[in-house]
Formats: C-alpha cells, sequence, structure tokens
C-alpha cells in the first residue's frame, strides 16, 4: 500500500514538473524540479548554452530559474518589434523580493523596481545626469580629467621600473572615480581613498561570485528561510553582510552631504546625491505626498554604483586583453589614431566620428566580451503575442541580448575578435541592430550615454599614449568568469610610452 502511495505521488510529480507546469509555455530544456535548469548552466561556458537552446528550440523558449519559468527571446526582430516598439508591454520587473532584500534595501532605486516608483525616479536620475552634462563637452572634460591622473599613476610605474603595472587597478580606479564623482562629490584619489574604493569593490565581486554558484539558485525564492541552514546559511550571511556594510558607507555619505548642503542656496548641485536632498526636502516643504525618502536614495546609490562601475570598467579590461591577444588589431587602431594625434595629444569625442576602425574595436570588445550574464528580467504588463505563442500578463521575460551577441546569423564566427565585421566597404564604421549591450527600450541602461563616452575616450586615449604588449611568460587568458558580469582571468602585460 505504502509503494503504491509512493508510486502515485511520484507519478503525479513528474506529470506535473514535466507535462502540467510547462504546457501553456514556449519549449525549452526540460527543468528538474526546484533547481530547474540550473545543471545546464554549468555543463557549458557562458553564453554557449544559450546559442545552443536558440539552434535547438527556435528564437523564443523557456528556461526555469530554479522553480519559476522565464521565457527567452533570443532574435533581434521580435526584440525590437516587441521591447522597443511595444516598450510598455514589457517595461515592469520580475525581482524575487527576498533575494534583492539581501542583495540591497528591497524593491528600491531604479534597476529593481517598476510602475510609477521607477517612472519618477528614472526620469529624476536622467534629469540630473543631463543637469551635468552627461553626453556633453561638459562630461567629456570630468572624464579627460581622470585619465590624465590615471596617465600620471601609469607613468610613475613605468618610471619606477614596475615590469607589470596593474592595469586593472588603473581602470578600476580611473572609472570608479567617475562615477563616484557624479553620485557622491568625490573621487577615489591618495591611499585612503583607494583603499575605500577596493574594500567595497572586492566586497561586492565577492558578493556577486556567490550568486554564480549553483545552490544560490535555491534563493530565488523564499531566500529567508535558508538563513541557518547548513551550506547556504553561510553564504547568506555573507551577502547580507556586504550589503550593510555597503549601505553603511552609502548612508554615512549621505549624511556628511546633509550636514554640509546649503539648502537655501540657488547654486548648481554639484552631484547627485545633492540634487536628490534638495528635491526631498523641497517636496518635504511643500507638504506632498512623496517617495524621495531616504532608503530610496540608498537604493539608487547602490544601482548607479554598481552599474556604472561595474560594467565600464570590465568591458575597458577586456579590450585590453583582446588587443594582447591581437597586436596587429592595436597596431591598426594606433595608426589610425596617428592620423589625428600625436601620442602625447590627448583623443576627444569630436574626433569619434572621423575613427571608425576604434568605434568598431569598442563595438566588437562589447559584442565578444558579452560581459551581462542574463539581462534583469522583464515582465508583460499584459496579454502579448510573440512567434506564435501566446505570453500571459505577468510572464517574466527577457531580450536575450547575451545569446544575439554570439549568434552566428547575425555574427559569423562569434568567438573570434574581428572589428572588421563593423566596417562596410567603404570604410566607415558599420553598426550592426543585434548589437544591444545596453539593452533596448524603456528599459535600456540609463547610463548609456556616459558609459559610451568613457569607453571611447578610456580606450582611444590608453591606446594613443601606451604601446601594451603580452608577456610570453604570463600570456593573456580569455576564459571568462561568471560574476555580477562577465570578468576576464587577471592578466599581467608590458607596458612602454609611445613616440
Amino acid at each position: 500500500m505504502i509503494a503504491a502511495l509512493i508510486f502515485v505521488i511520484v507519478i503525479l510529480i513528474c506529470f506535473h514538473e514535466f507535462y502540467w507546469k510547462r504546457r501553456n509555455l514556449p519549449p525549452g530544456p526540460t527543468p528538474l524540479p526546484i533547481i530547474g535548469n540550473v545543471i545546464q548552466f554549468h555543463k557549458s561556458p557562458h553564453p554557449d548554452f544559450y546559442t545552443a537552446w536558440t539552434k535547438q528550440y527556435g528564437d523564443i523558449y523557456t528556461i526555469w530559474m530554479g522553480t519559476w519559468p522565464l521565457v527567452c527571446v533570443s532574435d533581434y526582430a521580435a526584440v525590437h518589434e516587441h521591447f522597443l516598439r511595444d516598450g510598455e508591454t514589457f517595461a515592469d520587473r520580475h525581482i524575487p523580493l527576498e533575494m534583492v532584500e539581501i542583495m540591497k534595501n528591497g524593491l528600491t532605486g531604479i534597476i529593481f523596481t517598476d510602475g510609477p516608483l521607477w517612472r519618477e525616479h528614472r526620469r529624476f536620475a536622467l534629469s540630473v545626469f543631463r543637469d551635468f552634462g552627461v553626453g556633453k563637452n561638459v562630461m567629456e572634460q570630468k572624464i579627460l580629467d581622470e585619465i590624465g591622473v590615471m596617465f600620471q599613476e601609469i607613468d610613475n610605474d613605468i618610471t619606477s621600473g614596475v615590469v607589470h603595472p596593474v592595469m586593472a587597478d588603473h581602470i578600476d580606479i580611473t572609472v570608479g572615480s567617475i562615477i563616484n564623482n557624479l553620485l557622491m562629490g568625490h573621487k577615489y584619489h591618495g591611499e585612503g581613498r583607494r583603499e575605500e574604493f577596493f574594500k567595497i569593490k572586492h566586497m561586492l565581486a565577492d558578493t556577486f561570485k556567490q550568486f554564480t554558484k549553483p545552490g544560490m539558485i535555491m534563493f530565488q525564492t523564499r531566500t529567508h528561510m535558508f538563513k541557518n541552514w547548513p551550506y547556504l546559511g553561510p553564504l547568506y550571511k555573507q551577502i547580507t553582510h556586504s550589503r550593510d556594510v555597503l549601505m553603511q558607507y552609502f548612508a554615512d555619505n549621505v549624511k556628511r552631504k546633509r550636514e554640509s548642503v546649503n539648502f537655501n542656496s540657488d547654486t548648481p548641485v554639484e552631484d547627485f546625491v545633492e540634487a536628490y536632498l534638495k528635491k526631498q526636502k523641497e517636496l518635504i516643504d511643500s507638504g506632498e505626498l512623496h517617495t524621495f525618502d531616504d532608503e530610496q536614495l540608498l537604493g539608487t546609490m547602490w544601482d548607479l554604483w554598481v552599474a556604472g562601475q561595474e560594467t565600464t570598467s570590465n568591458t575597458t579590461q577586456w579590450c585590453l586583453a583582446f588587443l594582447l591577444k591581437h597586436p596587429e588589431v592595436q597596431a591598426k587602431l594606433q595608426a589610425e589614431l596617428s592620423e589625428f594625434v600625436s601620442p602625447d595629444q590627448i583623443v576627444t569625442n569630436d574626433l569619434r566620428n572621423r575613427l571608425p576602425y576604434a568605434n568598431a574595436i569598442v563595438a566588437e570588445t562589447q559584442r565578444v566580451g558579452n560581459i551581462v550574464p542574463t539581462n534583469v528580467v522583464h515582465k508583460t504588463t499584459k496579454d502579448t503575442v510573440i512567434h506564435g505563442y501566446k505570453i500571459p500578463a505577468g510572464q517574466p521575460i527577457v531580450s536575450h541580448i547575451s545569446a544575439m551577441l554570439y549568434d552566428d546569423r547575425y555574427f559569423p564566427e562569434p568567438h573570434t575578435f574581428k572589428p572588421e565585421r563593423f566596417i562596410d566597404e567603404n570604410g566607415a564604421f558599420k553598426p550592426h541592430p543585434a548589437l544591444l549591450p545596453f539593452g533596448i527600450g524603456k528599459r535600456a541602461c540609463l547610463g548609456e550615454a556616459l558609459a559610451k563616452m568613457e569607453l571611447f575616450l578610456i580606450i582611444t586615449n590608453l591606446f594613443n599614449r601606451y604601446k601594451f604588449t603580452e608577456d610570453p611568460e604570463h600570456p593573456v587568458s580569455l576564459k571568462r568568469i561568471l560574476s555580477g558580469t562577465i570578468l576576464p582571468q587577471p592578466y599581467k602585460c608590458v607596458v612602454e610610452k609611445r613616440v
């Protein structure tokens, strides 16, 4: 009797897991109970499992992130049609609340919110960035100032006889200072500030690495119940400790800013936090109901600091790694730069349209680097149809950009670093509609203009001033490290000034 009962229960579980819960969804790899497709994620490198599923199941398929299904759209025609032209249908987020609570202070900020809260604060952030000159000459000069500081530090390394300058640290500090100056009004110059920066950066890096472990798929739902479990409990405590340290760092900066701001002054604000605090006081004084509270500010600071530092810095480090492995590409870039500037001059943004190969290198770096493991998940706001499949309202869904960037239909020999694919027959830069490193539609990265300017200015100026050579005793590996973004393996190189 007991054996028969167990047999029936097993049959019912299998029926539910392998058929019933999947019956109305696009096809996809078979999930296991509770853990979904997590094992397949670790059988091959990112994003090869995504491109393989596209070939097997088509341009729309379903994967299971633990116990919940994620619909993936993997062709650029459908992505443009739906996520761009019908952006309102895909404007909401699907976010496991408890998991976000252990990462930051819950559903606050811009990345993990939706509805009126998201719209209001995204609009405010974009307005502040425009006032700061993001995408314009004002911001260009701020970026160039940080590049100048980086040059001084690299030159000091060369003068001091440092054989392998740690270029990752130089790049991290430069990008970190740009975003932090915009966000909190100070840069990471001087020994104390550098230590402050790397403490926060390494803590975040460790946290993101924890989320790549197979067991972390269990954290997708009911995260708090695992607080005292074996194996998962220590991970939970490590992540929440990092969250508390980072949030306290932001709170301390907000406290100092609040004490120093002259709320009665009409002079232009210096940074995002000051702009937010002035907006907050204005709303409080007016007696209006508002969402500009301190928790929302801390959540937005988390979003802007993490997204603004991590993506641009890692893309730049990938570019250097690729050009170390392809010295002929580096030489061609430097030949193009030499047509307009000498090695002791600065490359400015007004040269962008005259440097097609430099633009092609940035584009190919973003494509092959492919640094976002999976785009932040959207949620449909109403029923819709994609490739003949009815997608109900509330369905988690993603435009699978990481799969598109390695899709040989759009980019032949997708694993090959080949900037020439972005150059047309007339030698001009040729964009491709499937290259969407900043996302698309209403959820596209709000820092896109800043990131594009940073990447162009940092990469062109680095290779205009210096020649980078792979050390044969320390060959560069292009193996990909899965973390919050996709990281290159740490590498060494020889740096010398060009003449």
